[in-house]
């Protein structure tokens, strides 16, 4: 790594002072004056790459000739040495007494760009500038002043200040000639690329009439083109191709604005929807699509606008009819799509590619990273752990937790985000235990909880069988003697004998050792699994005395099935849940009776799911309009705070979804809302 260092290091060198040897020749003749063979030579091995005797004899030099024209030139190769060396400090301290003995020499001035240089290798960004500040314009060569500016102008961009970089690159620009000017203006070229179409707009407004700005405009152009946002393209492309008529690039801008305007083309209140309508997950594509016509026929008659067109097309589980599916809804110019379930990834890719919004509806990890038009609204375990340690932490003080999960991947998934969010707030994983999902008895990874499950060692263990074989061994040599009984009244009993016989036995038992007590140093248990397992588990903590602690669950706990297995030591149990058709809300309470009423059965969490992403998306596209379906994916992502009957949701800049979540607990035989700003319950009550 140190070498690598020393290399990178040289090369930042060679772009600062690659001239420096060839000004040296120029500026002092090398001839027969006493030192000018030691200075030759020390420069022979420079050249070479032989630094540590060349740095020798140049500081030979500088002891015999300390006051030569040659001793500032020499002095300023020790401080290349020892920087292409990695002794940046030694370097510094070289270069800034160079600067302070030889003032007026070129080579000090060399030495100031090369503190510069140091300083911006090493990261001291304001140190760089500050040192740029210092150096005064008049009283260095131009070249210098260039290099100056160029710097800084680095240092600003590297500490997050483009604004100040490009008036540094311009200031370099100004005064550059032949191939430096065009160096100097890769640099304003790059602060423009780094920048966002928006902020590059504002850099393009701060160098606009100080330099040619054509390229870099149209630059601008192609980045908003990039980032999809084609009505600002189309505006800045017409605006270059006005005020830059003779550029080079204006044919292409032309060629790109005709493209961009054919993008125009989709029937705005035309939506797809994609579900399993047949096989095997019928019954959820039934249940989604009678939530999104709940949804269509609320809209139409609370909004009165123009009516929305839904085309639905069945994607069953199979890959290549979805993959068809979406390309017969592109042939009709949908707006967007909503679903799959299913087969949601051969979905997600081909909405992506043709540019289609589509709001999947599927547990599916990480699908929403296929490209900027994938959506996802769904229950994740992210938000569940989010929800439920929040409120554990926040509200009822917790910050011991112990985890009790299936050796499987929803355990394991759970496991992990449970204990990093624990830890984001500070608190303490104390334990965590492990079981096999074909279990049933579940009392070693209990125990192992709370400190009563030991494994015996292996050199213990043979310890041990090595005892029972000789005392076996021992058994088997010695022969019994019967006891004989010569005086009959030895028969009779003794009560005191008896009562010291008694006495002998309690001291034995009092002598025998306690069994210990559990270790419960934990405030709160997690166990992500469904509702057997967790039946079975539950009172098995109390059997192992894991009692009055706080019973953290997933959505899977929210089961009849639960309560019935272990009622009585649920109780008070904790979980977070998408939907709770018992909630409090208004808005749940109108959907669960307005949707009974329609289709005559109570709706489970697909239907508001699915409710919820229709609305949220005919709410869209009935409001301000757009030209562009990425004008409806920019507005998708910035939805913050839909009050839906799966919580308040929100897209983030991936378009995954994230919601505040219902928190229920178990009261009897039911299962109520937790208000997640109540104050604390008490877990044995």
């Amino acid at each position: 790594m140190k070498a690598i260092k020393h290399i990178a290091i040289l090369v930042a060198f060679l772009f600062v002072w690659a001239c420096v040897p060839e000004t040296i020749k120029q500026h002092i003749p090398l001839g027969d004056k006493p030192g000018d063979k030691l200075f030759l030579k020390a420069e022979k091995l420079y050249e070479t790459g032989e630094y540590d005797t060349a740095f020798e004899l140049y500081n030979d030099y500088l002891i015999l000739y300390p006051n030569q024209k040659l001793s500032p030139a020499a002095m300023l190769k020790t401080g290349h040495i020892s920087s292409a060396k990695g002794d940046s400090e030694k370097a510094l301290n070289i270069y800034q007494t160079l600067i302070d003995q030889y003032p007026d020499s070129f080579f000090a001035m060399e030495g100031m760009i090369n503190i510069l240089v140091i300083n911006y290798n090493e990261g001291n960004y304001s140190q760089v500038i500050q040192n740029a500040e210092d150096i005064d314009d008049t009283k260095v060569s131009n070249e210098i002043v260039i290099r100056k500016y160029a710097i800084a102008g680095d240092a600003y961009l590297a500490s997050g200040n483009p604004e100040e970089a490009v008036d540094m690159f311009t200031i370099a620009y100004k005064k550059a000639k032949g191939h430096e000017k065009n160096s100097v203006f890769l640099k304003l070229k790059d602060s423009i690329n780094k920048a966002d179409s928006e902020d590059a707009e504002i850099l393009l407004n701060r160098i606009k009439g100080r330099v040619p700005a054509g390229s870099l405009f149209y630059l601008n152009c192609l980045k908003y083109v990039e980032e999809q946002k084609f009505e600002e393209a189309i505006k800045s492309l017409e605006t270059f191709i006005l005020e830059y008529p003779k550029h080079d690039s204006v044919r292409d801008a032309k060629n790109l604005l005709e493209e961009i305007n054919k993008k125009t083309i989709y029937n705005r209140y035309t939506v797809g929807c994609l579900l399993p309508l047949s096989g095997k997950y019928k019954v959820f594509g039934r249940r989604a699509l009678n939530g999104i016509e709940y949804a269509l026929d609320r809209h139409a008659t609370i909004n009165g606008s123009k009516p929305i067109n839904l085309i639905i097309r069945d994607t069953g589980a199979d890959p290549i009819k979805t993959d068809r599916a979406v390309k017969e809804l592109a042939e009709k110019n949908v707006a967007a799509i909503i679903g799959p379930i299913f087969t949601a990834e051969t979905a997600a890719k081909e909405a992506d590619a043709r540019g289609i919004p589509i709001i999947t509806l599927t547990q599916k990890e990480d699908i929403h990273k296929i490209g900027p038009y994938v959506f996802r609204n769904q229950l994740t375990p992210e938000m569940q752990v989010n929800t439920i340690v929040s409120y554990a932490v926040e509200t009822l003080n917790i910050n011991k937790f112990a985890i009790l999960y299936p050796e499987e991947k929803y355990g394991t998934t759970f496991l992990n985000l449970f204990w990093d969010k624990v830890t984001d707030y500070g608190g303490e994983i104390v334990g965590a235990e492990s079981y096999e999902t074909s279990h049933t008895d579940f009392a070693k990874p209990i125990k192992k909880l709370v400190g009563l499950y030991y494994d015996v060692p292996e050199d213990l263990k043979e310890t041990i069988e090595q005892a029972l074989a000789l005392a076996t061994e021992n058994t088997e040599d010695e022969p019994i003697e019967e006891e004989t009984i010569e005086d009959p009244d030895l028969l009779t009993e003794d009560p005191l004998a008896e009562e010291e016989t008694e006495e002998e036995g309690e001291e034995e038992e009092e002598e025998e050792e306690k069994e210990p007590e559990p270790i419960v140093d934990f405030d709160a248990v997690f166990i992500p699994d469904g509702p057997e397992k967790v039946g079975l588990i539950l009172p098995q903590l109390v059997y192992n005395g894991i009692e009055n602690v706080y019973l953290l669950g997933t959505n899977l706990w929210h089961s009849k099935r639960l309560i019935h297995m272990a009622r009585p030591y649920s109780q008070n149990a904790i979980i977070p849940e998408l939907f709770f058709e018992k909630s409090d809300s208004p808005v749940v309470n109108d959907f669960v009776t307005g949707y009974g009423k329609t289709f005559m059965e109570r709706p489970i969490f697909i239907e508001a799911l699915s409710c919820d992403t229709a609305k949220i998306l005919f709410n869209l596209i009935s409001g301000k309009d757009m030209k562009f379906q990425a004008s409806i994916k920019e507005e998708l992502k910035k939805i913050t705070g839909f009050q839906g009957l799966t919580g308040i949701t929100s897209f983030d800049n991936e378009g995954n979804a994230l919601k505040q979540l219902y928190l229920l607990k178990i009261q009897g035989r039911r299962f109520v809302e937790l208000d997640k700003d109540q104050a604390p319950i008490n877990p044995s009550e």
